[in-house]
């Protein structure tokens, strides 16, 4: 597909940078890190010149390189293009816009790698009020926030706010999503951990095992999420 659209449309046209970007997605599902990481870039660079720097593409692009240098580790890279992205998004979308946010949660995961804890708990804690007032508290992107914003608190040792965003967030999944769903899976391991931080060993391991039997039914006992209630 992307060599027909190369060779019909031309190396530089949006259909052929559209389709460079998807393959470079596929490497990335793939593990292949460095060949999305090249591909990423080469898109990049022709659309800096062709929609220009501004083009909501091109800062899409430029947040999706940010993420694979996070995945390669380049953290240092990483935080200084989501961060000229943010400002960009900043200027031309505003504050409020859905990009806007999405670029403040990409830089507080990209903080949260480099142990930037205090940077982290006050980005995620704007992208939440924003979340909420904007799309609602029951959206699924308030409770990804919610739940991403539990974590940091546990680390830092908030350990009570940690719990009571924690049992929010799954009692939320369990409402719109179902018991089962693998996200509301995800908040009841995330609430497991805070038991454990709170010395409540024996939830904890209930919560646990509850989690791993799902995830072995739904999922099998060879997905990464079952080995990671596993272990």
């Amino acid at each position: 597909m992307l060599y027909k659209r190369k060779e019909i449309l031309g190396e530089d046209h949006p259909d052929t940078l559209a389709g460079m970007a998807n393959l470079a997605w596929t490497y990335g599902a793939q593990g292949r890190i460095k060949d999305a990481c090249d591909l990423k870039e080469e898109v990049l660079c022709k659309r800096k010149e062709i929609p220009g720097e501004n083009h909501p593409d091109t800062l899409a692009g430029m947040a999706n390189l940010a993420v694979t240098y996070g995945a390669q580790r380049r953290f240092k890279d990483a935080c200084n293009l989501e961060e000229e992205v943010l400002r960009k998004r900043k200027e031309i979308l505003g504050e409020d816009h859905p990009d806007t946010l999405m670029s403040m949660a990409i830089l507080a995961f990209i903080y949260k790698a480099q142990q930037q804890i205090k940077d982290v708990c006050d980005l995620e804690e704007m992208v939440l009020c924003k979340e909420k007032e904007i799309l609602g508290e029951d959206h699924l992107s308030t409770l990804t926030s919610m739940a991403n914003l539990a974590l940091t608190y546990r680390v830092q040792g908030q350990i009570k706010d940690a719990y009571d965003l924690a049992e929010e967030v799954l009692g939320k999944k369990k409402e719109i999503l179902g018991e089962d769903h693998p996200d509301t899976l995800m908040s009841m391991a995330i609430l497991a951990l805070t038991y454990g931080a709170q010395g409540w060993i024996k939830d904890a391991c209930d919560l646990t095992e509850e989690v791993l039997c799902k995830r072995n039914e739904i999922l099998g006992g060879d997905h990464p999420d079952t080995l990671t209630s596993m272990s």
